[in-house]
């Protein structure tokens, strides 16, 4: 598939803006601790709001002191389920994702403060795929991967209001592993020669690279509230990430170990959203963030260019509206798309960047009466590199509910 033997590492699972309900941007590494891709998994809880667009889930802002007037605590859980195909000149392959999460576990702090508590899960299986057959000198072998991962992020933070403003702030612990393993297969009874000519037996052979990663991460991001409109700004610093791979050749019986450093580059973005008029909201955002180089067993790498990612979005709410949890049914469409490097592949010695084009297009509802609600997202991405396309389809569906806080921490 023209990338480095590895396993697609999910790292880090980082905020946009701090919120209740918000939309995160998580990047993919493989082994040597190269960004291949990115994609949007729901952020945990931060009790702040957010301008989240582009994969069908809310797009309005909630003020968490709406939640402490009313001394509510709030608790919701996510299921993630997922499909991605992969088409290329070599291979056509699936892979099966499944994500949990438990988060928005928010409750009041005092007059001014709400406390957020989260941790998300995200597990990814491929299955058993040929990747190609070939023939050569008689000998015809065919190649085939299969990999299991997770990736796991824990932590917290605190939203402060002040007023129209809303400041949020937040820390993660990221930690994940994965296994990947080649198998190199042989057909019929063809045998390898050595240097003098002498048959030597095949057998198939097995090649496995287990990568584990660790890294923290912390959030700050600021709302502010207006009459019709919401404006938010964010940052996200990840001071320190380490990877390492081990390499087994389970037939061969060699080992190897790698270890590679970077740090998470620092994002930053902005969104706003507009309500012109009732039930109606229209949201944009943007982010940018740049990578440092990487050192891999004393190497450096060279540095990928910026990412970005711009978006846009609707929601329209068919019922009441005004309360924290109204009896409503908002539709919510969006897209995003995001022009990025998407790996830095080996050439001859050397290294060349690979671009994509990523396209993300979502449609979601929310179901709310009383206390509780149900919310369904779906999203569509395409991931575009050339000559290798990748489809992937990912549903969301989070229960929630809250109940009242009988006293004030």
């Amino acid at each position: 598939m023209g990338r480095i033997p590895g396993v697609g590492l999910l790292l880090a699972a980082s905020m946009l803006l701090p919120s209740a309900a918000g939309a995160a941007s998580i990047f993919s590494l493989n082994g040597m601790g190269e960004p291949i891709e990115a994609a949007d998994v729901r952020a945990l809880g931060m009790g702040g709001a957010t301008i989240a667009v582009g994969d069908g889930r809310s797009l309005s802002t909630v003020n968490p002191a709406t939640a402490r007037a009313e001394e509510l605590a709030m608790l919701g859980v996510e299921l993630s389920p997922g499909a991605l195909r992969t088409e290329g000149p070599e291979a056509e392959l699936s892979t099966e994702s499944f994500g949990f999460e438990m988060a928005r576990l928010l409750f009041p702090v005092g007059e001014t403060t709400t406390l957020a508590l989260g941790l998300h899960t995200e597990a990814s299986f491929d299955t058993p795929r040929i990747e190609t057959t070939l023939e050569q000198d008689s000998l015809v072998y065919r190649r085939s991967t299969q990999s299991t991962g997770t990736i796991s992020a824990i932590g917290g933070g605190l939203a402060f209001d002040l007023g129209a403003i809303t400041i949020g702030a937040r820390g993660d612990y990221l930690f994940g592993s994965a296994v990947e393993d080649w198998l190199l297969g042989f057909e019929g009874d063809t045998l390898f020669h050595d240097s003098s000519n002498r048959p030597i037996p095949i057998r198939d052979q097995v090649d496995r690279w287990r990568t584990s990663i660790l890294g923290t991460q912390f959030s700050l991001g600021l709302l502010w509230r207006g009459k019709g409109v919401d404006i938010g700004v964010f940052g996200t610093y990840s001071p320190w990430a380490e990877g390492f791979q081990e390499y087994e050749g389970l037939a061969s019986g060699l080992e190897s170990r790698t270890h590679s450093s970077y740090s998470m580059p620092p994002r930053a973005g902005a969104g706003i959203a507009w309500r012109p008029f009732g039930g109606v909201t229209l949201a944009a955002d943007g982010e940018l963030s740049a990578w440092s180089s990487f050192e891999v067993d004393g190497a450096t790498l060279p540095a990928m260019s910026d990412v970005y990612r711009l978006a846009a979005g609707l929601e329209w709410y068919l019922g009441r509206e005004g309360t924290y949890l109204s009896e409503n049914l908002p539709l919510r469409v969006g897209g995003a798309l995001s022009p990025l490097p998407y790996r830095i592949a080996s050439q001859g010695g050397g290294w060349r960047r690979v671009d994509v084009s990523r396209l993300t297009l979502g449609t979601g509802l929310r179901f709310a009466g009383g206390r509780g609600w149900a919310d369904l997202a779906f999203e569509y991405i395409v991931r575009d590199e050339g000559t290798i396309r990748e489809r992937e389809y990912r549903f969301h569906i989070s229960l929630g509910a809250m109940e009242r806080w009988a006293r004030k921490l």
